[in-house]
């Protein structure tokens, strides 16, 4: 059976849809399920979730997109394992002050 993952419909990844993840094409290779958060020139935090196929045993590598800094580079390997809204540095810190306010 295939790997199940979610995978972000556009840009925003406002909307997540379901994707079947291909299988491995080598012995040393196994499907997983990326997310990838990372900011653009201006700081906007834009989140990737996908399949990828990594190496087995291994930390999954997150290609850096030119002029982006990196936030979150995560695999996991089970069905819909990346389906969570991803909240970001910037979430978490709106969360947090919000939360200071009501102490």
């Amino acid at each position: 059976l295939a790997l199940k993952c979610k995978k972000c419909e556009d840009k925003t990844c406002a909307k997540l849809i379901d994707e079947s993840c291909p299988a491995a094409s080598q012995d040393n290779k196994e499907p997983a399920c990326l997310t990838h958060i990372y900011k653009d020139v201006n700081k906007v935090e834009i989140v990737d979730k996908m399949c990828a196929i990594k190496d087995k045993n291994a930390k999954y590598e997150c290609v850096p997109l030119s002029q982006t800094e990196m936030v979150k580079c995560e695999t996991c390997n089970t069905d819909f394992c990346n389906s969570a809204p991803s909240l970001g540095s910037g979430a978490l810190a709106t969360f947090q002050s919000a939360k200071n306010l009501c102490s």
